[in-house]
């Protein structure tokens, strides 16, 4: 894009400037204009180059990307026809026997309930509802999180140190713009959940369940637990309000870092945003 805009700019310059320059000047500006397009050819393969390097670096993380994949089996569809393929599509659902989902539902449902508060007050925070489908007391359909890994799965890795070297290892630099977009992402997205997790009292907060995506938000799944009920029926003796850790900290940059105060703003900000909460679920 921006080399056809350069062409333009130079088209327009014979056109109509050089014309009515005279032979020093149209010389000097013919000269200028081709220094011009060799710095941004430059910056232009600079910048593509990045981009190339970033996106290596967050498919070694996280793999083919889900609209990647679409795209790739859309192309090798049978059922993509000149007239159909406006119509198809790839939805991804994990298929739950032997599993109530239905608790699950009613959790996703207060928590676009959250999503909404905290978008009616112009806050920024990220929560992720997904969908699920109870479609009988035992079986259902759960909405896969694309582009995304749980902190287990990325833990396990043989190159994985901690989470800070995560984004750094994935987005670059900290004074990078893909880093400080990651980092701000994590930040709002862990701020939200933090609060969705005390509001719910929701337990069992296991890296399993906790998953981060390619653009450095954080997904909380599997809400079998609420309201402070524990694994086995029994009532949660656990004190944590909300999974907190030091790993987690770190990523931020410490306590003193400003990604850390921006957390614990959102956190205040949010808790004041969600008070009509009560209200809402009375009613």
């Amino acid at each position: 894009m921006a080399l056809a805009a350069m062409n333009s700019v130079e088209q327009a310059m014979q056109q109509y400037v050089l014309p009515q320059e005279g032979i020093a000047n149209a010389a000097q500006l013919n000269e200028d204009l081709h220094v011009l397009r060799e710095q941004l050819g430059i910056v232009y393969e600079y910048v593509i180059d990045k981009r190339k390097r970033l996106h290596v670096a967050v498919e070694s993380a996280f793999g083919e990307s889900f609209e990647e994949k679409r795209e790739r089996l859309r192309e090798t569809s049978s059922h993509v026809g000149a007239s159909e393929s406006l119509d198809w599509d790839c939805v991804a659902f994990i298929v739950k026997s032997n599993d109530d989902l239905r608790q699950e539902v009613l959790c996703q449902q207060i928590i676009r309930q959250l999503q909404d508060i905290f978008q009616s007050a112009d806050l920024p925070l990220r929560l992720l509802p997904y969908e699920i489908i109870a479609t009988s007391a035992s079986t259902g359909m759960i909405e896969y999180v694309k582009n995304a890994v749980s902190l287990d799965a990325l833990k396990k890795r043989g190159n994985y140190t901690t989470l800070a070297d995560h984004f750094l290892k994935t987005y670059g630099q900290a004074e990078s713009a893909a880093y400080k977009t990651a980092m701000t992402n994590f930040v709002r997205s862990m701020a939200a959940y933090s609060l969705a997790c005390y509001f719910l009292q929701i337990k069992d907060r296991h890296n399993g369940n906790i998953m981060i995506d390619s653009d450095g938000h954080v997904v909380h799944i599997d809400f079998g637990f609420i309201l402070g009920i524990a694994p086995g029926g029994r009532f949660s003796l656990e004190t944590a309000p909300f999974k907190l850790t030091g790993e987690m900290v770190d990523a931020m940059g410490g306590t003193q870092s400003d990604y850390f105060k921006a957390y614990v703003i959102f956190l205040i900000q949010g808790f004041l945003a969600l008070q009509v909460l009560e209200t809402l679920l009375l009613w």
